[in-house]
């Protein structure tokens, strides 16, 4: 039910709020703010998602008397080494979300908020195509927001 109405609620975001240029880039509105990403950023996010990139959905507390899972975690990861850090600052500076975590020679930019997920990510990739391959997956990935 609540998967239903967040998804209402972002087709109508996206036909009343958001404005595109597919030659300038893409303008963001997330709390009450909107800022710019510019098509060379979004390119090369599109790119570094594209190799390095995945978006996850978690089904979790599986109840084996209803056969179905209690909960549903959507995540968007990019993983880099750790000397490409600065590459994933970078992307959490200019998305104005997410966050980094590191563990030994590998770091992530994570974006797990159902809000970013919504406003941020997915108004990106449903301009900004990826791959075949990972086309598919965000679109198993966009029914679930």
């Amino acid at each position: 039910m609540l998967l239903i109405f967040l998804n209402l609620y972002m087709l109508h975001d996206l036909k009343s709020q958001r404005e595109v240029s597919k030659v300038d880039g893409l303008t963001i509105y997330f709390q009450k703010k909107s800022y710019f990403l510019d098509k060379t950023f979004l390119d090369d996010l599109v790119a570094l998602t594209n190799t390095n990139g995945s978006f996850c959905i978690h089904l979790r507390n599986y109840n084996p008397l209803t056969t179905s899972y209690n909960n549903v975690v959507l995540l968007f990861q990019i993983g880099l080494p750790i000397l490409n850090i600065e590459t994933l600052k970078l992307i959490q500076t200019r998305l104005k979300c997410g966050s980094i975590a590191s563990s030994g020679s590998k770091c992530n930019f994570v974006i797990s908020s159902q809000t970013e997920l919504l406003y941020v990510i997915k108004p990106i990739f449903s301009f900004f195509k990826l791959n075949k391959k990972k086309k598919r997956a965000v679109f198993n990935f966009s029914t679930s927001c």
